[in-house]
């Protein structure tokens, strides 16, 4: 008996997030800048003073229950 070989099922892609960057051409050159955050002062939400932010606030929290 000639049977024809048993060959797997295609591959089927299943939906996911879009990528964030989009495909680049084979011939098309490679970025090499990246934004930096360098000359941007943080300010902290807490107690307004440059240098730090509100995660790093090292003061005393003032957290009331109510």
């Amino acid at each position: 008996m000639d049977m024809l070989p048993i060959m797997p099922p295609t591959l089927r892609r299943p939906p996911s997030r879009p990528t964030k960057m989009r495909r680049r051409e084979s011939d098309e050159p490679q970025t090499t800048t990246k934004l930096t955050k360098k000359g941007v002062e943080m300010k902290c939400n807490k107690c307004n003073k440059l240098g730090h932010n509100k995660k790093s606030y090292k003061g005393n929290s003032t957290k009331t229950f109510q």
